[in-house]
C-alpha cells in the first residue's frame, strides 16, 4: 500500500494541484524571500532533530525515524487549516500553492535523507533517493506551467481522479500502521515530548522572531 501511495497515487496527485493552481518557476522566484525563510525554518528542525537524537543518545533507527519527522510538516493537515482560520480566506490563502510545493520538495529530500541514512557508507544510498517518484513528478508540473503545456482533458481527468485516491487511501494506510503500534514505553514518550516541544513551539517561535524583521506579517505566519 505504501509503495502504491508513493509511486503512482501522490505523483498524480501532485501534477493535478501544480497543473490546477498553475504554479510555475517564476512563481516560486516572486515569492522568494518567503521561499527562503519556509526553507530555513526545515534546516533549523533538521538541526534541532539532529541535536536532541545526540542530547538523548538515540540509537539507530529510532534517532533516524526522530529526525525525519522533525522535518515532516503535516501541511495539508495542519498549516492550511490554520492559513484559513487565521487569514479566513484572505490574500494569505495565496500562499498555500507555493509553500505546499516547497513543502513536499523538502519532505521528500531532506526529510527522506535523514529517515534513511544508515552508518558505514549508506549515507550514498540515502542521498539516490532524493530521485524519486514524488520529486520527479513536482519538477514535471512545474515544468509542464512553466512553458505552458496542457495535458490532454482526458489524460488531466485519470490523473486527478487517481490523485483523489491520496486522503482515503493514507488514512487506511495510518490506521493498518496504528494497529500495529506496541504499547508506548516512558523513555518513547520523552522522545515524542522532545519532539514536539521542538517542532511546534521552540523552532517556529524563533523563525517567526526572526523572519518579522525582514517579511510581512502575513508571510512570516
Amino acid at each position: 500500500l505504501s509503495g502504491l501511495l508513493i509511486k503512482i497515487i501522490l505523483p498524480m496527485l501532485n501534477i493535478s494541484l501544480l497543473c490546477e493552481r498553475q504554479i510555475t518557476f517564476m512563481d516560486l522566484w516572486s515569492y522568494k524571500d518567503m521561499v527562503l525563510w519556509q526553507v530555513v525554518l526545515y534546516l533549523m528542525l533538521a538541526a534541532a532533530g539532529i541535536l536532541c537524537t545526540y542530547l538523548t543518545r538515540m540509537k539507530y533507527p529510532q534517532c533516524n525515524v526522530h529526525r525525519g519527522c522533525m522535518v515532516g510538516g503535516n501541511y495539508a493537515y495542519m498549516v492550511i487549516p490554520l492559513i484559513y482560520a487565521l487569514f479566513d480566506g484572505t490574500y494569505g490563502v495565496d500562499y498555500i500553492p507555493i509553500c505546499s510545493t516547497v513543502d513536499t520538495v523538502v519532505v521528500w529530500t531532506l526529510g527522506l535523507t535523514l529517515f534513511t541514512w544508515v552508518k558505514d557508507g549508506g549515507g550514498v544510498a540515502s542521498l539516490k533517493k532524493l530521485w524519486n517518484p514524488i520529486t520527479a513528478s513536482i519538477l514535471f508540473g512545474l515544468l509542464l506551467n512553466t512553458f505552458g503545456i496542457r495535458l490532454p482533458n482526458a489524460v488531466m481527468d485519470v490523473v486527478t481522479q487517481v490523485g483523489g485516491l491520496s486522503g482515503s487511501l493514507g488514512l487506511i494506510y495510518m490506521g493498518c500502521n496504528l494497529a500495529l503500534i506496541k504499547a508506548i514505553k516512558w523513555q518513547t514518550l520523552k522522545h515524542i515530548s522532545l519532539l514536539v516541544l521542538a517542532k511546534l513551539i521552540v523552532i517556529p517561535l524563533a523563525i517567526y522572531a526572526l523572519a518579522s524583521q525582514f517579511l510581512p506579517q502575513t508571510e512570516s505566519i
